[in-house]
């Protein structure tokens, strides 16, 4: 529930809040039956023929913002928020996570997405909340894409030498990403709303 502040601030007080990702570490049955929204990742931009939404907020967010926090819901409505790394190709927003986490089957089983850009610096109460649609693709995400996530989250000279100072437990990183079976999700942003904390 959404309560209105002032004309552009609200005070949400949600009935339920379910979070974190951690179902993509459990061991989840393979049904038989696919569903239907699962896409192979050469089918996505041909099949997605709704345009992305452009706006110099919604850029300068994608642009600040090194996380954001992906909302979905359940078949039977129950929200979930996961915050996740992105980044940007071709007006289109990509996240990976794991095929079993409730990100990917709350997107395969209802397209409608928010997302929530902002916060990350001390102080700041702007906030970007953006509404849009997703997909769900699994395996590796295009090379482009993965060539984006390698430079924007390891390969920055910022972010390369912390990578190195950790060079020990790629091991263990490795292990994790490979208990599951990958897959990733590709949003398509609709409309953009400024906000902020109250």
């Amino acid at each position: 529930m959404a309560k209105a502040i002032s004309d552009r601030t609200y005070r949400v007080m949600p009935e339920r809040i379910v979070a974190w990702d951690y179902g993509s570490l459990r061991k989840v049955s393979t049904s038989p039956v696919t569903p239907t929204r699962w896409t192979s990742s050469s089918a996505v931009d041909q099949t997605n023929d709704i345009q992305p939404f452009d706006s110099p907020e919604l850029t300068a967010a994608l642009q600040a913002s090194r996380v954001m926090i992906v909302a979905s819901r359940s078949q039977k409505g129950t929200p979930f928020a996961v915050p996740l790394w992105f980044v940007t190709h071709g007006g289109r927003i990509y996240a990976t996570t794991s095929a079993s986490s409730w990100t990917v089957r709350n997107v395969v089983a209802m397209s409608q997405v928010a997302l929530l850009f902002g916060g990350e610096g001390r102080g700041d109460p702007s906030r970007l909340l953006v509404c849009g649609y997703a997909r769900a693709v699994r395996g590796a995400p295009p090379p482009a894409v993965i060539a984006r996530i390698a430079w924007r989250y390891y390969l920055r000279p910022e972010f390369a030498a912390v990578e190195l100072r950790y060079a020990r437990l790629w091991a263990v990183r490795l292990q994790y990403y490979l208990q599951s079976r990958a897959a990733y999700i590709v949003i398509t942003p609709q409309t953009a709303t400024e906000c902020r904390v109250p």
